[in-house]
């Protein structure tokens, strides 16, 4: 039984491949779809395209990762605690880590991210 940190783990790196995947099969489709626009400004059209479409998605799935006891939106306070660092800070770091590479609970109700993701709520 997986915890929930690596309920988010998994999540994450399933999101990410898909999202991968996803805008390269987009960019071949949109290259062999409109072949006529390759010649002139053709790759800077597809990968506007698709980059639009890689941030839709990503806005889509943004909301995915919620604490499963009290529903807060985890993705959204981990950005809120994020932009509060210095920017000096921020580049100093060695890498932006995800939330539950960082935090050991919910820093709403305490779930704690260790726990079984069935034993939930």
């Amino acid at each position: 039984m997986p915890t929930i940190r690596e309920h988010y783990e998994r999540d994450f790196k399933r999101v990410k491949f898909a999202l991968i995947v996803g805008t390269v099969v987009l960019m071949l489709v949109l290259m062999v779809r409109f072949n006529d626009l390759m010649r002139a400004h053709g790759y800077i059209v597809v990968f506007a395209l698709s980059a639009v479409v890689m941030g839709v998605l990503f806005g889509v799935i943004r909301g995915r990762y919620r604490c499963p006891r009290c529903a807060a939106d985890i993705q959204r306070l981990w950005n809120r605690e994020w932009k509060q660092i210095p920017l000096a800070q921020r580049f100093a770091d060695s890498g932006r880590h995800m939330f539950w590479q960082s935090w050991v609970s919910c820093p709403q109700c305490g779930t704690k991210f260790d726990e079984d993701w069935d034993a939930k709520g």
